[in-house]
């Protein structure tokens, strides 16, 4: 259980530092969502895929997955959407 919850955890951080410049930011911009997004569906994908696993990751990967589509759904479709919201994605000359 421990596994799982490094394998969740410790990408959303890189993926916070590496967007954000630190882990005290408090704001969510889509580019984050995203690649948090893809971290879990990889980490789940990679669970999944592999033969004999305990139950506990079996059923780890199966929630981290349904985890991950809600997070899709919806803080990106909804929440951070940008023609809601009128931020752009990208910042351009616009």
């Amino acid at each position: 259980m421990g596994s799982l919850v490094l394998a969740v955890v410790l990408p959303a951080l890189a993926v916070k530092a590496w967007t954000d410049g630190s882990l005290r930011g408090k704001s969510w911009d889509l580019l984050e969502l995203s690649l948090r997004s893809l971290a879990w569906l990889a980490t789940a994908a990679g669970l999944a895929g592999r033969r004999h696993l305990p139950t506990v990751l079996l059923w780890g990967s199966r929630a981290l997955l349904v985890l991950a589509g809600l997070h899709v759904l919806v803080l990106q479709l909804l929440v951070q959407n940008p023609l809601w919201t009128g931020r752009m994605w990208v910042p351009g000359p616009c």
